[in-house]
């Protein structure tokens, strides 16, 4: 699954017991050291504003496997073998107080290590405790790129392509953009990368792959890619700035009438709603009377951008069903354009859609009947809330729960299913099909779904702004 950088619904806010016997002559009183009160700072956050109760002892013990894993990675298992162990209580107080005690005892008992990364490793242990995904912790650099990806003003050298996880496999290419590097160099879809500058990439995940491939403006990488059919080709690729695309967009021709207008949102960035409103402007002078709207691998975006989105489809009412801890409602509705007939679209979703791609796919399908076409969602929605720390780094985490307007079916943990279920199989991506475009163009035509083997032709990139690469959110194989 995509985690640039985590599936994302982001509403941006700016928002003593005694020791134990590891601890023993651990000052009880004074301030804390200040990597220590970050640690206390996200544990505060999480235990007053996450949006269900949480276990202070939980916290505390994934604080202390945190640093111990921090250990273990800086100094090796043999040296964490020897890490203080520790019992916490369900007394949020005391709890609060234990881990600045630990972090101290620690960073006496294991001076070499770096005090900043023992915290961040603490801190990430917490939120990836509580196994939800809209919570995490970004340091202060991946917070900085969180927040560029969620405004579209996102550039790096790289080759213009995105990276998706294959279980159990090397990672794939799932979508190779127009006009870069990647494409010009023929890099296609469905092509698994197995090597990066001679490094074996088996095993690893396609971000860590994708950080692999990206470097310096005008240096070449080095790509061994295993494409179906072909054995192990090679590649040298010049890297140049990458503004990844918030859209693409294009034509279906099926030689049945009015092309079909295509537009493949990859995030719902600040600027996007505005250029997808342009897009099918465009489409539209171009013949265009139906849309399909593609939302695979759209892992969010803003609570803003969700909104102008879903309303230029939906004229008025509810988009989504919000409910924090306390259990008070509130209503997500649509500001009034509706400027899109929605007897005319057709979503598609894949197992990678998320958070705002889910709210906005159940809206069109619950509010308007709009078919849904794909395999089920993510089943990862909620309304996050970031929380900024004192060294510039972040933690993110879970404020409202989120149902669908109508049915008021709570959507995390499951999900969207789509009223026309096709899969992509790897084969397919491998071979250039497309089975759930094509069901798409049978929908709208009012066409039985042709068999997964059939394929439609690639959509045509429109003409003017529709066709350019839009600044916006990246894949987490962002390349």
């Amino acid at each position: 699954m995509h985690r640039w950088i985590a599936p994302l619904l982001a509403v941006c806010f700016l928002l003593s017991a005694c020791s134990s016997p590891a601890l023993t002559g651990i000052p009880r009183y004074g301030s804390p050291p200040a990597e220590a009160q970050l640690i206390q700072s996200e544990y505060d956050a999480l235990l007053s504003g996450y949006v269900l109760p949480l276990d202070p002892s939980v916290l505390g013990l994934a604080v202390a496997t945190g640093m111990q894993d921090a250990v273990a990675q800086q100094l090796g298992a043999a040296a964490a073998e020897t890490f203080p162990q520790a019992t916490f209580s369900d007394d949020s107080a005391a709890v609060r107080r234990q881990i600045a005690q630990e972090y101290v005892a620690v960073t006496a008992q294991y001076p070499q290590v770096n005090s900043t990364t023992l915290a961040h490793d603490a801190m990430a242990s917490m939120a990836e405790s509580i196994n939800d995904c809209h919570t995490n912790f970004f340091t202060p650099a991946q917070y900085q790129e969180q927040q560029a990806e969620l405004s579209g003003n996102v550039q790096f050298g790289g080759i213009g392509a995105s990276l998706k996880d294959r279980p159990g496999g090397l990672p794939l290419i799932d979508e190779v953009f127009a006009g870069l590097p990647a494409a010009q160099a023929g890099l296609k879809r469905g092509d698994a990368i197995a090597a990066v500058d001679g490094r074996s990439v088996q095993g690893m995940a396609a971000s860590d792959v994708a950080s692999l491939i990206r470097g310096p403006v005008g240096s070449v990488v080095h790509l061994d890619v295993q494409r179906l059919g072909q054995g192990t080709l090679q590649f040298a690729i010049t890297r140049q700035n990458v503004a990844p695309p918030a859209l693409a967009s294009g034509t279906v021709s099926t030689g049945a009438g009015a092309p079909i207008g295509y537009v493949h949102v990859y995030g719902f960035t600040a600027d996007m709603p505005q250029q997808l409103q342009q897009t099918l402007q465009q489409l539209a002078q171009q013949g265009s009377t139906q849309w399909i709207i593609d939302l695979r691998d759209n892992s969010g975006g803003t609570l803003q951008s969700l909104v102008q989105t879903a309303s230029l489809f939906i004229a008025q009412g509810p988009i989504a069903l919000f409910e924090d801890r306390s259990g008070q409602p509130q209503t997500l509705s649509a500001t009034g354009q509706g400027t899109v007939s929605p007897q005319k679209v057709v979503v598609i979703v894949n197992q990678d859609s998320a958070s705002a791609s889910e709210i906005f796919a159940a809206a069109m399908q619950e509010r308007d009947a709009t078919p849904v076409v794909g395999t089920p969602t993510a089943g990862c929605v909620a309304v996050g809330k970031f929380q900024t720390l004192a060294d510039g780094s972040a933690v993110e985490y879970a404020v409202d729960k989120v149902s669908t307007p109508v049915q008021h079916r709570l959507l995390n943990g499951a999900g969207v299913i789509p009223d026309v279920k096709v899969d992509l199989t790897l084969n397919d991506l491998a071979a250039g099909k497309d089975p759930q475009l094509n069901a798409a163009v049978a929908v709208l035509e009012g066409r039985t779904v042709p068999a997964a083997s059939n394929a439609v032709p690639t959509p045509t990139p429109s003409a003017g702004a529709a066709g350019k690469l839009i600044p916006g959110t990246t894949s987490p194989g962002g390349m």
